[in-house]
């Protein structure tokens, strides 16, 4: 968050928040320079913490009425076809070379999966429909494209029973069938929180990342959309990058079902962020001890890493099928 966002969230949240928002992410730079500095780590954690106090008490101020609304808690019909949802708005053939990878990968190892590429052309196929006032966010540049995919997700797993993954997820393995049979999945690691970077980062949430999310029941997803859709509505842009987790965690405090079903959600994925962590300075021949276990069916890439550029496909494709075998 910059001073830019910053000020374009007054008229929308009070200025104690963005203050302690932009206090928090420039605390957590200076910490990523140097991550010993045990005086900046015992601040930016106190900002982190009295930063989550805010938001829980204003979106506790705006939205405790969304506890009340009567919502389905399972889907109401089940069928036997499983999904995975990858979404990339262009079309599969307007995929960066990693997210090519990762969807063939996909693929070749879920042969029995029905996998769907969401694009702007079958969004309402698949029951997701933007507000047109969203899509102006979006058009004009008030929300970035992160924040859509997330209100892309949020929507497809309030209306669609199945799986979601980013189109940077790369598969080491078939997926578990109990990843569709829980009523709520995401990635679950404490290894998350083992870095300094990511204790600051994540805040505490009680779930992983939502770069893979699904399950049986629409609870948490129709929750927390009717939320950020009525937040779009009267707001111009959105506090902070990492609002779908707040949301996420502000219901997991307010509402007993959203929490008994987070807290069913067994480990998995321990070392999902192991290989990007490693290897995002490019040096591919580092010498890393960590090996992947039973619980990592997927690990999560990266479009944006500068050496990738270094290769075409076929060589790209090797690499990460070596780094991977590496530390299997």
């Amino acid at each position: 968050m910059d001073l830019k966002h910053m000020l374009l969230t007054l008229n929308t949240i009070p200025l104690s928040m963005s203050y302690l928002r932009y206090k928090k992410v420039r605390t957590y730079q200076k910490l990523n320079k140097n991550e010993n500095d045990v005086k900046l780590f015992i601040k930016a954690s106190k900002y982190k913490e009295k930063y989550w106090l805010a938001m829980y008490k204003y979106l506790d101020k705006h939205y405790s009425y969304i506890l009340n609304k009567e919502y389905h808690k399972h889907y109401d019909t089940h069928t036997s076809e499983k999904n995975i949802y990858v979404l990339w708005l262009q079309g599969e053939d307007k995929m960066p070379m990693v997210s090519q990878i990762c969807l063939e990968r996909l693929k070749l190892l879920n042969p029995d999966i029905n996998i769907v590429v969401l694009t702007s052309e079958n969004l309402k196929q698949h029951k997701i429909e933007l507000p047109d006032y969203i899509l102006e966010k979006y058009q004009k540049g008030f929300i970035s494209a992160t924040i859509l995919s997330d209100l892309i997700r949020i929507s497809l797993l309030a209306n669609n029973q199945g799986l979601y993954l980013d189109a940077t997820v790369y598969c080491l393995k078939p997926l578990p069938k109990w990843y569709f049979d829980v009523p709520f999945f995401s990635l679950n690691s404490r290894n998350l929180f083992e870095t300094v970077g990511n204790i600051i980062r994540f805040d505490n949430f009680e779930f992983g990342e939502v770069y893979a999310l699904g399950g049986t029941s629409p609870l948490i997803y129709s929750m927390a959309k009717d939320i950020y859709f009525d937040y779009l509505k009267h707001h111009g842009v959105v506090p902070c990058y990492e609002f779908t987790y707040y949301i996420f965690r502000y219901l997991y405090y307010r509402c007993e079902a959203v929490r008994n079903m987070i807290n069913q959600l067994p480990s998995n994925n321990k070392h999902a962020e192991f290989l990007v962590n490693y290897y995002n300075d490019g040096d591919l021949d580092k010498q890393t001890s960590f090996k992947f276990d039973n619980d990592d069916a997927f690990i999560k890439l990266s479009n944006k890493l500068d050496f990738l550029n270094r290769y075409d496909k076929a060589t790209l494709k090797q690499l990460i099928e070596d780094l991977v075998n590496r530390h299997s």
